[in-house]
């Protein structure tokens, strides 16, 4: 079994949310094993809109990537509260935190629709997720994760309601979620 990688949190993180978020990242990464992790913890909830989400072109026109052509993200880095690195032991074992450039960087949409993923992070397995999830009772959740022909990238919200519940998924199922955040058997 490996490590645990653990998200990081604030006060006003909801534990339910975060805990839930967290298995379903390691419950990936235990399945894949992939030989790079970021994990980025943003300020506030991120709509599906992020999905695979590149950057403006002529000032106001969105564009998508398509899986095979991902891009980063165009978060500005003052909404990154925390981002971690971490790779894949020798031994395979478990994964070591590592110090690694920051994925978001301050640059115009038209030069951030250049940054692939397959550039920037080869191989690696990206996750995002939403803080402030304990005042605005939302959070989000969403990977691109590394596969054999193209990477599977998905995207989640949630709602407290009184419990935390899948409000949006993106080509993603609840129950994959769910099963993916399952303990792994002992």
């Amino acid at each position: 079994m490996l490590s645990v990688i653990e998200l990081h949190r604030t006060p006003d993180d909801a534990p339910g949310f975060v805990d839930f978020a967290e298995r379903v990242v390691c419950g990936i990464v235990e399945r894949d094993r992939p030989p790079r992790v970021y994990v980025v913890h943003i300020d506030r909830f991120f709509d599906w809109k992020w999905l695979r989400f590149r950057g403006k072109r002529v000032g106001a026109v969105g564009y998508w990537g398509v899986r095979e052509n991902l891009g980063i993200p165009p978060f500005v880095p003052t909404r990154v509260l925390q981002q971690e690195c971490f790779v894949l032991s020798s031994d395979g074992g478990s994964y070591e935190s590592i110090n690694a450039d920051p994925l978001h960087v301050r640059i115009e949409s038209a030069e951030n629709i250049k940054r692939k993923v397959s550039r920037i992070a080869p191989d690696s397995a990206l996750f995002w997720y939403s803080g402030k999830s304990q005042s605005t009772g939302t959070g989000a959740l969403m990977g691109y994760v590394p596969g054999p022909e193209e990477p599977w990238t998905w995207y989640a919200s949630f709602r407290a309601d009184p419990t935390w519940e899948i409000a949006k998924a993106m080509d993603v199922t609840p129950d994959q979620l769910r099963t993916l955040a399952a303990p792994a058997p002992s």
